[in-house]
């Protein structure tokens, strides 16, 4: 079915038009039947996403990151798979891709975003501010920009839209247009555009569950935490940025609560379990530490069902590492736990002892004098 609506899109539009699909949501299994259709550029929005799926995919695919942008992941999107950054929204964004580019002896090609119906709910600069943002990045010369992209209004005409969009990158010798989707690409193409962005058209109807927790995996990529990174790359405190939201609960098993500490942030669960909970998506909090008289660290693990699909949202304090998914619940706490062990094997005790327990206080506010008082009337899982 991919194959024939491929076949079909490109059979319908001009030869200098460059069809991108989006393949946000989307399995590995879906895009392979695209590419094996002979398509080879792929659009994505989330950095992590893309990145994970570019480790997984042919390595001939051309990879465009065409969602919103921050400065902390340009790093990651430097790299020789990604042909095309299509969203620079700001002069800071552009100086920090030229810098991250230089460092790899990179030129990298963008696409400024243009608000083109200057809409609060959108990125992107307004098309009278594109003559300056244009003399502000002229002498970086590790970017090369290539053109323009927008996500016209969702009107009955966005003609009118794309046609000043045509205007703007005439105007500025701008050879390349970015812009018409899957309600309004045959406009956009009319109008000018060099590159079109389909999706739903391609691999049907958007995941919205999956887009909801993207959403919420954005959101905790934005949150800090009260870390930042030294010199060495390595987590140290920041007084500057500690505060209430950011305090961190330290946990100790039974046996050892008054002798260390190993930590565990409540706040960061709280805010996990809301995120999901506001998105009408089931959660439980797991609690989960290792006995073998060596103090090691516990750590928490939040868990949600979408279907009877059960997933585990497995992260760092500072670092979103992935989603497991698991077709019962049984499997997906033994692979928690297998992991967990695995992640601790070089200091680990061949004696230890490993317990899990449900956390279900809703209240994660508490000392941890009452919140082992808690757990020793739970019953343990391992």
């Amino acid at each position: 079915m991919i194959k024939e609506k491929i076949n079909s899109i490109k059979n319908s539009i001009p030869n200098n038009v460059k069809l991108i699909a989006v393949s946000k949501t989307k399995s590995v299994e879906d895009i392979l039947e695209a590419y094996n259709a002979g398509q080879r550029d792929f659009g994505e929005n989330k950095v992590q996403e893309l990145i994970n799926k570019i480790d997984k995919l042919p390595k001939d695919i051309n990879w465009h990151m065409i969602g919103h942008l921050q400065t902390n992941k340009v790093k990651d999107c430097i790299r020789n798979e990604i042909v095309l950054i299509h969203s620079v929204d700001s002069v800071k964004l552009a100086k920090e891709i030229d810098k991250e580019s230089k460092k790899k002896n990179k030129i990298t090609n963008i696409l400024i975003e243009i608000n083109i119906g200057n809409e609060d709910s959108k990125f992107g600069i307004s098309p009278s501010e594109l003559e300056d943002f244009l003399k502000q990045i002229k002498e970086l010369s590790n970017i090369n920009v290539e053109g323009l992209m927008c996500v016209a209004p969702n009107t009955n005409d966005t003609s009118k839209y794309f046609r000043q969009m045509n205007e703007l990158a005439r105007k500025y010798n701008l050879k390349e247009l970015s812009m018409g989707m899957t309600n309004d690409y045959k406009e956009a193409i009319k109008e000018g555009s060099t590159m079109i962005r389909l999706g739903t058209l391609i691999f049907g109807e958007r995941n919205y569950m999956k887009e909801k927790i993207d959403k919420i995996m954005t959101i905790m990529e934005e949150i800090d935490y009260g870390f930042k990174d030294d010199q060495n790359n390595n987590l140290v405190e920041d007084d500057d940025k500690w505060n209430d939201f950011s305090k961190f609960y330290y946990l100790l098993s039974p046996e050892e609560l008054l002798k260390t500490k190993c930590g565990v942030c409540w706040d960061q669960v709280e805010l996990e379990r809301n995120l999901f909970e506001k998105n009408n998506i089931d959660c439980k909090t797991y609690f989960i530490y290792i006995d073998d008289n060596k103090n090691l660290p516990s750590h928490t693990f939040l868990t949600y069902s979408v279907d009877n699909i059960f997933y585990w949202f497995e992260h760092s304090w500072y670092n979103y590492k992935g989603i497991h998914k698991y077709n019962n619940e049984k499997d997906m706490l033994e692979d928690i736990k297998n992991i967990f062990i695995d992640s601790r094997k070089d200091e680990v005790d061949e004696n230890y002892k490993l317990y899990l327990y449900e956390y279900k206080k809703p209240n994660y506010h508490i000392s941890c004098d009452e919140f082992y008082e808690y757990i020793k009337t739970q019953k343990r899982i391992i």
